[in-house]
């Protein structure tokens, strides 16, 4: 558990910009995900049918957006490493897992 003290928060006087930190990209095949990757995913499934996304091993402190910019009923269903359901997105739906 974090162990938050008194100290004044962070401000950050101007907007943040996370180069390369928002991946774009239509998938034909599943996809495995790995800490080398952003953390935000904006996936397109073109395949009609359901693809996987498969999250690395938990790690403290880590997180991934994912959303599924699909424009037809295409699922992108989330796995953890074990091939275990994390939570399938429907069309235009997003899911932080952390």
């Amino acid at each position: 558990m974090a162990n938050y003290t008194g100290s004044t928060a962070l401000k950050i006087p101007r907007r943040y910009q996370n180069p390369g930190g928002v991946n774009t990209e239509t998938i034909t095949t599943n996809k495995t995900l790995t800490y080398a990757d952003s953390q935000y995913q904006a996936l397109t499934n073109s395949t009609g049918g359901s693809l996987n996304c498969t999250l690395p091993a938990e790690e403290d402190g880590e997180f991934f957006w994912i959303r599924n910019q699909a424009g037809s009923t295409a699922a992108i269903s989330v796995n953890n490493p074990a091939a275990a359901g994390v939570v399938s997105l429907a069309q235009g739906e997003a899911a932080l897992v952390v």
